[in-house]
């Protein structure tokens, strides 16, 4: 036999196995391409569970609240002499790809080039604690927390470029790991400021 009459064969074997099988007893009313049809319409479907049941660990906790954050800049950001920015989060990589968008929130808001910063991840003795990776919680509270961070450490950081050259902070730019003063054209690095 050829290849081609075999499959045949097997073919109609194989449709013969399906006609012997009775039918059900009842019939749904949508077949596949009826029921993508009517979810393609706009139909939701929502599930309600009581909040002691949706986490494995019982209670959710509160993303918006802070209160078990640390609030140092220190605990979350490291600016290195050589103006490698460490960034620590309790939050672990599990496919996601929260390392990227993690980095580049910090380095958007630090306005440093991504290549800058290293993420340290899941260290228990690096890390501060800020509640484990569940739930998709990590870039909506994680990603606005470290941005917060990234953001007042830039601010320090103007405020101590200012505080050196003895001007007005708002006179200052914050570019490529360097507080510049346009006026003057002088700048110095993140971390000869946090050396």
């Amino acid at each position: 036999k050829t290849w081609l009459t075999t499959m045949k064969d097997e073919s109609h074997s194989e449709d013969q196995q399906h006609s012997a099988i009775s039918p059900l007893g009842h019939r749904f009313g949508l077949d596949r391409r009826a029921f993508f049809k009517v979810l393609d319409s706009g139909v939701v479907v929502g599930l309600s569970v009581k909040s002691g049941l949706s986490q494995e660990s019982g209670k959710i906790p509160n993303p918006h609240s802070e209160e078990e954050l640390p609030n140092s800049i220190a605990a979350w950001i490291h600016i290195a002499a050589n103006g490698r920015v460490t960034v620590y989060t309790g939050k672990v990589e599990m496919g996601q790809n929260i390392r990227t968008s993690l980095s580049q929130q910090v380095a958007e808001e630090l306005r440093v080039p991504l290549s800058a910063v290293h993420l340290v991840m899941g260290d228990t003795h690096l890390t501060p604690f800020d509640r484990g990776t569940f739930g998709s919680r990590t870039t909506p509270i994680m990603g606005s927390w470290l941005r917060s961070v990234a953001s007042s450490a830039r601010s320090l950081l103007i405020d101590m470029a200012a505080e050196r050259w003895h001007t007005d902070r708002t006179s200052l730019l914050a570019k490529d790991g360097l507080i510049t003063e346009p006026k003057t054209n002088r700048s110095i690095s993140y971390g000869e400021l946090t050396g």
